[in-house]
C-alpha cells in the first residue's frame, strides 16, 4: 500500500489528527523527521509520483503524535523519535547542546583562554554564584542546611573541573571540602588514607575528562551515527534496569499508575543522561558503563536481593489479606 501526502493527510484527518497541512509535512520531512517520498512513476505516463510506503506510515504518526503532545517543540520531538529508534538528523539531536554549552563557558571564563586568566574569571564566577546564594529569598531554605563558605569551598573546584580540561590542582584539594571536617580515619587524622586518595584521583581524572566542557563541546561536534546510537542503546540500557528494579519493588496494584510518570521520566533523563553517556564512550571510558550495567545486573539477580524482595511481596499479600478481613467483618 502507498500513500502520497495528500492521502496519508486526509487519513490524518480522518482518525482525528487534525492541525497538521501540506507546507508542515513538507517541512518536517525535509528536516529529517518524517521519512523521505519515495519516486514512482503514474501509470500511463512518465510523470513522476511521490509517495509513502507502507512501511512509513508508522512513523508518520509517531510524529504526529509526539508533535501534538510537544507543541509543535522539534527539541524534544528529535529526541524522542531518535529513542524509538527512527533516523534523526545529528545536527537535531546535537545543536540544542552546544549553545547551552558555550553559555556556560563565557559566565565561567569569560572568553578567557590563558589558565590564570581562566581561574580567576572562575574565581568571580564563585563569588557572583555565592552573592546569589547569600542573599537570594528563595534559597534560605538550602542556608539552613549547608553554610555559604561551605558551599563555596564545595562549588569551586566543580566550576574549575568545568571550565579546565586539565587538572590543576592535588586530588586531595579538589575533594577535601566534600569530606566530613569530623571523620577520622583510623590513625585518627583527618586525612584520608593512601589508598582512597588513589581510588579518589582515578575517579575525578575520569569524571573531569568526561565531563570538562570543552571536551563535551568536542565529543558532540565530532561523534558518529554510530557513537550515538551506542549512547542511545547504554541510555535503554540503564532505563531497563532502572524498571527492573520498580518492577521489582513496587506493589502490583501501583504499577499501572507509574506507567505514565515512568515515560516521562525516562525521556526527562535522556536531556540530562545521553551526552555523558556519549563522552564517557568517545572518550575512552566506556568500560567503566559496560561494568557498571554488569554490576547493578548482578544486584538485580542476586540471591539476597530476590529473598528482601519475596519477603516484601508477602508482606504487601499478607497486608491486603488483613485489609480485606477486616473489611469483611465490618460487613
Amino acid at each position: 500500500m502507498e500513500c502520497t501526502q495528500q492521502e496519508f493527510l486526509d487519513a490524518l484527518k480522518e482518525s482525528g489528527r487534525e492541525g497538521w497541512t501540506l507546507r508542515l509535512m513538507t517541512s518536517l520531512r525535509e528536516e529529517g523527521f518524517l521519512p523521505p517520498l519515495k519516486r514512482r512513476t503514474q501509470p500511463g505516463t512518465n510523470k513522476p509520483h511521490y509517495v509513502w510506503e507502507e512501511d512509513d506510515f508508522d512513523q508518520i504518526v509517531e510524529v504526529y503524535d509526539w508533535w501534538d503532545y510537544y507543541e509543535g517543540n522539534r527539541e524534544p520531538l528529535a529526541r524522542v523519535l531518535w529513542l524509538q529508534g527512527y533516523a534523526v538528523p545529528l545536527d537535531q539531536l546535537r545543536d540544542p547542546y552546544l549553545p547551552v554549552i558555550e553559555m556556560l563557558q563565557q559566565q565561567l571564563t569569560h572568553g578567557q583562554t590563558e589558565l590564570d586568566d581562566i581561574l580567576d574569571a572562575v574565581s568571580k564566577a564563585v563569588v557572583r554564584w555565592s552573592r546569589k546564594f547569600r542573599f537570594s529569598p528563595k534559597l534560605a531554605s538550602e542556608r539552613k542546611k549547608v553554610g555559604v563558605e561551605q558551599m563555596e569551598r564545595i562549588i569551586e573546584p566543580i566550576f574549575v573541573a568545568l571550565a579546565v580540561p586539565e587538572q590543576v590542582e592535588p586530588t586531595f584539594e579538589l575533594i577535601q571540602p566534600f569530606l566530613s571536617d569530623t571523620e577520622e580515619t583510623s590513625e585518627g587524622s583527618t586525612d584520608p588514607d593512601e589508598d582512597f586518595l588513589t581510588k579518589t584521583q582515578m575517579i575525578a581524572s575520569i569524571l573531569r575528562d568526561i565531563l570538562t566542557l570543552h571536551n563535551l563541546r568536542e565529543v558532540l561536534e565530532t561523534a558518529t551515527h554510530e557513537q550515538w546510537e551506542q549512547a542511545r542503546e547504554d541510555y535503554l540500557v540503564l532505563c531497563e534496569l532502572l524498571g527492573k528494579f520498580v518492577r521489582q519493588t513496587t506493589r502490583p496494584e501501583h504499577l499501572e499508575s507509574l506507567e505514565e510518570l515512568a515515560v516521562n521520566l525516562r525521556l526527562t533523563g535522556a536531556v540530562w543522561l545521553i551526552v555523558p553517556l556519549l563522552s564517557t564512550r568517545c572518550r575512552g571510558h566506556g568500560h567503566w558503563i559496560d561494568e557498571g550495567f554488569d554490576k547493578i545486573q548482578e544486584f538485580l539477580d542476586s540471591p539476597s536481593f530476590l529473598e528482601l524482595v519475596e519477603r516484601q511481596q508477602q508482606k504487601w499479600e499478607n497486608h491486603t489479606i488483613e485489609a480485606d478481613a477486616e473489611e469483611l467483618a465490618l460487613e
